[in-house]
């Protein structure tokens, strides 16, 4: 069980959840601007939610209404540290007392790595709690490794499986066996992990967010939006504002001076950036989990991809989308509706001679693959390069578009690397009802239309 807060809470009034909620964040709001990244309010089996992004490397604290005057709030904390569980203590207590709710332990739950400083107001148990998680977690990983276990991770984003040449993954870059060793000997020598260890918002904190984004955030390449372009010059403001409180920490000289290039960024700090990344070796490991592949699940099907890749799901298309400045990947999956009508696999079969040349046919697994070629022609120099992935009741329909007709070596690599999961996104499209627009979905895919222009790839 990981460390984190499972409350009941009980107010002297009725609660209605959408009203209550937009109270709540609105407070929220107030209380920590700078804190409060988005809200989402959603109704499911246990009732409505509101759930709150309060730090890019935690899951959302989620606050449920679950009867006329009780609500419960969950938030799991050992992703962030010890720092930031006492954050989220303090904030509850005040939301607490704002909106006159009585905290207690869910009956539900046993306690143990749960609600550890919210009663007793005593933070050295926060602490003790995450070292306790830290250490087991330890010794497990190693059990596990001895059984021949690879791809492990720690607390780390759950719709990435990132590459790296360690043993495990976690939010603040990969670890070796020398360090989980001196872990369970010491799990002090974990701490290194938490991107918020102690308490307060000083340098520590901000350094630590910094480089949680860099490590598995930030496309390591100029930005091709403003959403890319926001996220750098964010983390170069925490970067500036952490030196300017403490300018004796270990701060990423190189990937700082690289991430301000990267967006053409310059401030009062840009000499002194620049001065140190220039006396300072290139680090071994370069922070950045994205400067390497990863595998990512979309409508059932296994990817794996350039960590340089944005993503995007398309609504009106049911398309996943993945581009870069090299390429830009587009993937619909389609499964038999809700309604049992079986997916036609006849019209799949008969879209070949609409994708283009037909470059090789395989089964490997349970999947079998038809790949095709084309150039199209409304858009000079872009060539698509396309496949059918077949499995019993599910179809894959993907592109890659490429302005260079020599990456399809690289297009087929990634079409025969690709594997069916089993488990289907719930924004996966299905047949049924929509089975009349396959065709035309299919076909306005065929067409190669890209609001993303890819330049000339060197994937290899």
């Amino acid at each position: 069980m990981g460390v984190g807060l499972y409350l009941c809470g009980k107010s002297g009034e009725a609660l209605d959840a959408t009203n209550w909620f937009r109270e709540v964040w609105s407070w929220v709001l107030e209380t920590i601007p700078e804190m409060a990244m988005w809200a989402a309010v959603s109704h499911d089996a246990d009732g409505p939610h509101i759930k709150m992004q309060l730090h890019p490397a935690a899951q959302p604290v989620d606050i449920s209404v679950t009867g006329t005057n009780s609500v419960l709030a969950i938030a799991n904390t050992n992703s962030v540290g010890p720092g930031y569980h006492i954050f989220i203590c303090d904030l509850l207590d005040r939301l607490g007392e704002k909106f006159r709710l009585e905290w207690s332990p869910d009956s539900n739950e046993d306690g143990d790595g749960h609600n550890p400083a919210f009663f007793s107001k005593n933070s050295d148990q926060a602490y003790e709690e995450m070292l306790l998680w830290v250490h087991a977690n330890a010794v497990n990983t190693a059990a596990i490794l001895e059984q021949g276990c690879t791809n492990i991770q720690w607390a780390m984003p759950s719709e990435y499986l990132f590459d790296h040449d360690m043993l495990i993954a976690t939010c603040m870059g990969p670890r070796g066996a020398e360090w989980l060793q001196s872990v369970i000997e010491d799990p002090m020598s974990g701490a290194d992990i938490f991107p918020w260890w102690n308490v307060g918002y000083g340098a520590e904190y901000l350094l630590g967010k910094a480089i949680y984004l860099m490590w598995t955030e930030v496309r390591w390449r100029s930005p091709l939006d403003e959403a890319e372009a926001n996220l750098q010059e964010t983390i170069l403001h925490l970067l500036a504002a952490a030196y300017k409180i403490d300018t004796s920490l270990a701060y990423p000289w190189y990937e700082w001076s690289e991430l301000s290039e990267h967006c053409e960024y310059e401030d009062d700090l840009t000499d002194i950036v620049r001065e140190n990344a220039a006396v300072t070796s290139v680090p071994r490991t370069l922070i950045g989990y994205r400067r390497r592949y990863l595998t990512t699940e979309v409508g059932g099907w296994r990817l794996r991809l350039p960590g340089s890749c944005a993503d995007h799901y398309d609504d009106e298309t049911g398309a996943f989308m993945f581009w870069d400045e090299h390429l830009h990947i587009q993937l619909v999956s389609f499964e038999p509706g809700s309604d049992g009508a079986p997916v036609p696999m006849d019209q799949f079969t008969s879209m070949g001679e609409k994708l283009g040349e037909l470059v090789q046919e395989n089964s490997h697994g349970e999947v079998t693959r038809r790949i095709y070629t084309t150039h199209i022609p409304d858009d000079e120099g872009v060539w698509r390069f396309s496949a059918l992935l077949i499995v019993p009741d599910c179809v894959g329909l993907i592109h890659v578009l490429s302005p260079n007709q020599g990456n399809i070596e690289w297009a087929i690599d990634f079409f025969n690397s690709i594997t069916h999961s089993g488990s289907v996104h719930p924004a996966q499209s299905s047949i049924g009802d929509p089975a009349r627009r396959i065709l035309s979905d299919l076909q306005a895919m065929a067409g190669g239309h890209s609001t993303h222009q890819p330049a000339d790839p060197e994937h290899n």
